[in-house]
């Protein structure tokens, strides 16, 4: 394996080359001074401090043409040209093709897969076409939530958010919950009910959806709208993103630690601040239980957007994320692409 040489590891034969150079223009330097305290020294003293200034600037100018490079790594080629030293693999040259194989048939109508940690797409169908997200809303509306909320703030139960359509916790009316409880039950459960009641406290609704948008236009994601913090499908089809549009907000999601946390618990409990209210939440993603490897992150599922999946994958080589839209077997289409994926492209050095 080729790896780039740092000054410390410099060869015997090198050093001794510097040190023989500079020997023979230390003795260079003593006879040329020699040379002008004979010739010059009584006749022309007043220029002996120029002669000793050149000297000194060309001693300077040789010394350190030896040595300069020493900073930069570089040493003199000890081996033959088909062995150049050179710096190891960048994270940024993987992966590499290793079979070529087709790519799977998926039922998605829109997916992608990238490696997170240099950004490379390794699989894109349709991945800009605009269509409903589903749930997987609810990782924009933790982000803007902790934003809004500190963790150990109380929230309270409004009746508004009893009865909307999505999967729920069913939260008591009146009763009070800490944030950091709400935002793990929408992100492990899926708990609509939470994602209405952090969006209808602190902050005017249409604020928070406010926040919502703002937020997905500074992570650059064009072609999303957010209508509702929950993932309804909405009216007229407002409430939409793209496969491309996920796959930015997963990594900002992911980046968050608390989230980051939350997407990977297969289980959490949920109480009141009275604690007279308590249930388990079960993460809907299956995933957690059936891959090894993988870390979230979030599911969704309306009648308009069909079946929705954001998924991490990460080993010791790679980290993947894998978006599935308008699916009818998204965990089918995900482990596919996963498999495929592992197959078709090599991280290995060699």
């Amino acid at each position: 394996m080729l790896r780039e040489l740092t000054p410390n590891m410099l060869s015997i034969s090198s050093m001794g080359l510097i040190i023989i150079r500079l020997m023979a223009l230390t003795l260079i330097g003593i006879d040329f001074v020699f040379y002008c305290v004979e010739r010059f020294l009584v006749k022309t003293a007043r220029f002996l401090p120029a002669t000793l200034g050149l000297f000194l600037i060309y001693f300077s100018v040789a010394f350190f043409s030896d040595i300069s490079y020493l900073s930069n790594g570089f040493v003199y080629s000890l081996y033959p040209a088909s062995q150049t030293i050179s710096s190891s693999p960048r994270i940024s040259e993987f992966p590499k093709i290793a079979e070529d194989l087709p790519a799977p048939y998926v039922t998605s109508l829109s997916a992608i897969v990238a490696d997170r940690r240099n950004d490379k797409i390794l699989y894109s169908k349709n991945s800009g076409v605009i269509l409903p997200p589903a749930s997987t809303t609810k990782l924009m509306t933790a982000i803007v939530a902790l934003d809004v909320y500190d963790l150990d703030e109380t929230v309270k139960m409004v009746p508004e958010c009893s009865s909307v359509e999505s999967t729920k916790v069913f939260l008591w009316e009146g009763m009070s919950y800490y944030a950091r409880d709400l935002i793990n039950a929408m992100l492990v459960g899926s708990a609509g009910d939470a994602a209405c009641v952090l969006a209808r406290n602190k902050v005017e609704y249409e604020l928070f959806l406010r926040k919502m948008n703002d937020k997905a236009s500074a992570l650059g994601m064009k072609s999303t709208n957010f209508s509702n913090p929950i993932g309804l499908d909405g009216d007229n089809g407002e409430h939409v993103s793209t496969a491309e549009d996920l796959y930015l907000l997963a990594k900002a999601a992911i980046k968050d630690p608390f989230i980051r946390k939350a997407i990977r618990t297969q289980e959490y409990t949920l109480t009141s601040v009275n604690k007279e209210f308590r249930t388990k939440v079960q993460n809907t993603n299956k995933a957690l239980w059936e891959v090894e490897g993988t870390l979230g992150i979030k599911t969704g599922t309306t009648e308009g957007a069909g079946e929705v999946l954001l998924y991490e994958y990460a080993d010791l080589e790679k980290d993947l994320v894998i978006v599935v839209m308008a699916s009818s077997d998204r965990f089918g289409d995900t482990y596919k692409l996963l498999d495929w994926v592992n197959e078709k492209y090599s991280w290995k050095l060699n």
